[in-house]
């Protein structure tokens, strides 16, 4: 009787085991794959059906969504890395920038991610000066882009440095530790 049931369970442990397995694979349809390197993903305004992790983007709450996307990718878990923007003026929304930019239009950038897969492959430094195009082309009047950045956060400062963005301060603004604003200029000539 012993036999019987400690074979019974197991073949229950081994449907386990592989059900187990098949739900893993399902979880890491992002995993870049060997020898992708960012050359070889798509750098884009989001498009309807672009999805991570199984489901889709709803039309972007921001005003820009740009994706870094995997051709290749299983369906549904396409995107591997976003920059989302959004259309500010700087005596409306945001006085900080008034004295700097009087009357113009500015974008905020509120958030830059990478799949971790997809991490140390040079993604977010082919991404982010992509979509600073993307926004330099769908909104022309646009003379300037900020983020904010946790100071403490050593990669993601290089690689906005590395992009051409500095620090910002100004009058009165005493040097947050939580967060650093910092700023892209667009060069002059190609301000319309």
């Amino acid at each position: 009787m012993r036999l019987f049931i400690f074979g019974c369970l197991s073949s229950v442990a081994l449907c386990r085991t592989a059900r187990r397995g098949a739900t893993m694979e399902q979880e890491r349809p992002n995993e870049a794959e060997e020898g992708l390197t960012a050359a070889d993903l798509e750098y884009r305004p989001w498009q309807r059906g672009d999805a991570r992790y199984g489901r889709p983007f709803e039309p972007p709450d921001p005003d820009r969504l740009f994706v870094a996307a995997d051709p290749k990718a299983a369906s549904g878990y396409n995107v591997v890395g976003r920059v989302e923007s959004e259309l500010e003026f700087t005596d409306e929304n945001n006085p900080k920038f008034a004295a700097a930019f009087p009357h113009a239009a500015i974008v905020h950038i509120s958030y830059v991610w990478v799949h971790a897969a997809w991490r140390s492959k040079g993604v977010a430094s082919t991404m982010l000066p992509k979509a600073l195009e993307d926004i330099r082309s769908s909104l022309p009047d646009v003379v300037a882009v900020y983020l904010e950045v946790d100071p403490t956060d050593e990669a993601a400062l290089r690689l906005y440095l590395r992009c051409n963005f500095t620090f910002f301060y100004h009058d009165g603004d005493d040097y947050d530790e939580e967060d650093a604003t910092l700023l892209y200029q667009f060069r002059p000539r190609d301000v319309q």
